[in-house]
Formats: structure tokens, C-alpha cells, sequence
């Protein structure tokens, strides 16, 4: 038989505990709001339409973001070669290519892929999109300020 102080005892114990999980969940979600509130609010990147040379049959619509991190394509592209392997390449104005990612061709889909950087858009000016030495897209892009 447990006694009725044990039984309050057991039931503060477990009311307070409660009491301080709570408290710990509102304090620490309050501790990031606050941070959030003190962070620099950082403008939006801009956007820009690029325009791909393509093949006969390869449809491609894209757009650059220009991050303070680097450089974002979105492509949307179809009628590239099925079961290809295409790697996206930034080429710098000091004529660096840099990796951007790569993306397996599926038939008859359009392709919505995003590739990603670390150059600035300022400091790229051409992408391609390449299936080994060979060239299946290309962009040149008009010179930009930092």
C-alpha cells in the first residue's frame, strides 16, 4: 500500500518536471527567435534569364542566381540523349572551369535541375553542359559588376 504523502510526493516530482521540460522548449525555441531577429537581413539575389545554343530537338530554358555564396543555375532541359551522363561547367573570366554538378538525361521529361557553384556571378562568363569532351549546351554571359 503506498502512503498519500508519497503519492503527493511522486505527483510534484512529476508535475514539476513537466513544468521544467516545458520551460527548457520555451526557452530554447525563444533563444532562436531572438537570434533570428538580430541577424543581418540580407538583400535578395538577383536573377538573370540565360540563353542556351542548343541541337536540333534539345529545348532549354534557365536562369542564374547570383548568391553572395556563388552562382545558382536552374535549368529546365529536354531532348538531351537518355541514359547520358551531362556535367555543368562554369568557365571564370580567368578561364577556370569549375564543377557545377552533373545530371543523368531521362527521355521524354522535362529535366528541372539545380546546379551550384562557388565562383561569382561577376566572375562567370560562360557555362556549358558537356556529355564527356563533347558540348551539348552553351551560354555566353554578358559581363556583370560584383
Amino acid at each position: 500500500m503506498v502512503s498519500l504523502g508519497h503519492q503527493r510526493g511522486r505527483r510534484f516530482f512529476l508535475v514539476s518536471g513537466i513544468a521544467a521540460g516545458v520551460g527548457g522548449v520555451a526557452g530554447y525555441l525563444g533563444r532562436d527567435l531572438l537570434a533570428e531577429e538580430d541577424a543581418p537581413v540580407q538583400a535578395a539575389p538577383s536573377v538573370e534569364d540565360v540563353t542556351f545554343e542548343t541541337r536540333t530537338g534539345v529545348s532549354a530554358e534557365a536562369v542564374l542566381i547570383n548568391h553572395s555564396w556563388g552562382t545558382e543555375l536552374m535549368l529546365d532541359v529536354s531532348g538531351l540523349d537518355a541514359g547520358t551522363t551531362y556535367d555543368v561547367v562554369y568557365r571564370t573570366r580567368e578561364g577556370v572551369e569549375v564543377a557545377a554538378g552533373s545530371m543523368l538525361a531521362v527521355a521524354d521529361v522535362v529535366m528541372r535541375c539545380r546546379f551550384n557553384a562557388a565562383p561569382l556571378r561577376a566572375d562567370v562568363r560562360r557555362i556549358e553542359v558537356r556529355a564527356g569532351q563533347r558540348v551539348a549546351l552553351k551560354a555566353a554571359l554578358p559581363t556583370r559588376e560584383a
